[in-house]
């Protein structure tokens, strides 16, 4: 209770108490000093409508310094006749204040879509942070604490997990910052969820774990770090095939809306839940009700630039490839066109590794074990079954031992039909990844433009041609080849094809994104 006319609830922290003191006894300059020097405290600290009647009340007609500006417009107080200082250019002297400020505007940048832009700003100061940060003594009164994590949150939205989780795990150092007592329990589940978007289950739930131990506040910014514990649960009940928990939590927060900056986290999840369970017209809704709502928004970069297009992909069913996407570097992109070519039978291109599956060096690890899985099941169908074999098991390994079991869906039953036919199917790997996906009846890989065998390279170049419009008497000046050769590689064409005419196989060749 502050006085009759307005009263709230507060964390104590230290500055808080101080603050509240002061008002209560009437003495405020010394409370607008206090706030000048605190004003980032206050703000977890209180809740933001009771500080905006705080000061709405109380800082009429005041000379403002930089924290009470920063507190009305963070507030939305309508503070009249409030006398605005003069206009400084750059950022105040203490360290802590120059912090606090560059933390809250690249938190305002985050909010905007621009996680990017958000964590150039704080990579700007990093040398200053860690000189300030000591190992025994925190110089900033916990405010390079709040620093680290911004840069955690930024880099994580920016789609930088490494650097995320090095200053997510600085943050939740064990000295318990006094003035922002809510920061360990916060970065901890942000850390957890960092662990969890890298595909580290199990450091995830550890950390999940932690996060739950630590005692909660009253700071209104627990309601948010709620929100982010539960999409590590989200996310692992996904992944652990938790399907029914999963469909719990969904239709509690069915709009990926309500995570705030975390959207394109939520979406992400909500649209590959609804795609593992067969839904995936509800799962094209919910991207058009994201893309509705205006998100990204105009000059996202980072994540939330890609989420909406990258949620598509995850919900567009299987068929011919695109073209405009055969150039294309991004995990995600690379792995819609080889599920594509393998939807279509097009094995050659996917029998060559591509960068994105290098599991050292990979920036989506889901990505990279989907890869593996239809680089291995393509060398299986083109004869290499000694590789492919080996491949396929390893790659299954990795799956079920980190615990990503979403991945499992990049198999076939064509495979899985291998499997069980083949004393190969006795490895326990391929075991326990057939059994998965019969109990939890996960969708497949279905190949969609059946061939009656695989189109070599050089039946794939003539079909190319032919669809350019060259007869055979071109194809074989082009191709420095006899005439003769190019009938014999048309007609095995054809026979794969199973068409009998030029124009059935023009419309079949198009099909097939050849």
């Amino acid at each position: 209770m502050l006085d009759d006319d307005v009263s709230c609830a507060f964390e104590p922290t230290p500055g808080a108490l101080a603050f509240g003191d002061h008002l209560e006894a009437g003495r405020l300059d010394d409370a607008f000093e206090l706030l000048e020097q605190h004003w980032l405290e206050l703000w977890y600290a209180f809740d933001p409508s009771d500080l905006r009647r705080l000061l709405e009340k109380y800082a009429v007609g005041r000379v403002a310094g930089s924290g009470l500006v920063q507190l009305a417009g963070l507030t939305g107080a309508d503070v009249r006749d409030l006398v605005l200082p003069r206009r400084r250019h750059g950022l105040p002297e203490r360290a802590r204040d120059r912090l606090g400020l560059i933390g809250q505007r690249a938190g305002d940048l985050r909010v905007r879509g621009r996680a990017v832009a958000s964590l150039e700003m704080l990579r700007r100061c990093e040398p200053e942070v860690r000189a300030l940060r000591g190992v025994l003594v925190d110089t900033t009164d916990g405010e390079a604490n709040m620093w680290l994590l911004q840069m955690g949150i930024s880099a994580l939205l920016a789609g930088d997990l490494g650097s995320s989780r090095s200053s997510l795990l600085l943050a939740t150092a064990p000295r318990r910052p006094v003035r922002f007592p809510f920061l360990a329990r916060d970065a901890a589940l942000k850390l957890a969820l960092a662990h969890a978007l890298a595909g580290d289950v199990a450091d995830a739930r550890q950390w999940r774990e932690q996060a739950q131990a630590i005692e909660r506040t009253n700071s209104w910014v627990e309601a948010l770090v709620d929100d982010t514990g539960w999409l590590v649960d989200y996310l692992c009940c996904l992944e652990g095939l938790e399907l029914e928990r999963a469909e719990e939590m969904r239709r509690s927060k069915p709009s990926p809306l309500a995570h705030l900056e975390f959207w394109s986290v939520a979406l992400h999840a909500q649209v590959q839940h609804l795609v593992l369970t067969r839904r995936g017209a509800r799962a094209v809704d919910l991207c058009e009700d994201v893309a509705a709502a205006g998100l990204p928004v105009a000059g996202a970069d980072g994540w939330q630039a890609v989420a909406l297009d990258e949620a598509r992909l995850m919900c567009r069913p299987a068929g011919p490839p695109r073209p405009d996407e055969a150039s294309s570097t991004s995990p995600r992109v690379v792995l819609a066109r080889r599920r594509d070519l393998y939807a279509v039978s097009l094995l050659d291109e996917l029998t060559v590794s591509h960068p994105a599956e290098d599991l050292d060096s990979c920036s989506d690890l889901r990505a990279a074990l989907a890869l593996r899985l239809l680089r291995a099941q393509a060398l299986i169908g083109t004869g290499r079954e000694d590789e492919g074999w080996s491949l396929l098991v390893g790659t299954l390994s990795q799956v079920l031992e980190r615990g990503l079991l979403t991945q499992l869906c990049y198999l076939s039953p064509r495979t899985l039909d291998m499997v069980a036919q083949s004393p190969l199917g006795q490895d326990p790997v391929l075991q326990r990844a057939a059994a998965l996906v019969e109990e939890h009846d996960l969708p497949l890989v279905e190949v969609v433009e059946p061939l009656d065998g695989q189109l070599s390279p050089a039946e794939v170049t003539v079909l190319r041609l032919l669809r350019q419009g060259r007869t055979r008497q071109q194809m074989a000046e082009e191709l420095y080849l006899s005439p003769n050769t190019i009938k014999t590689q048309l007609a095995s064409a054809y026979r794969k094809l199973r068409v009998k005419t030029r124009a059935e196989a023009v419309v079949k060749a198009k099909r097939l994104g050849i």
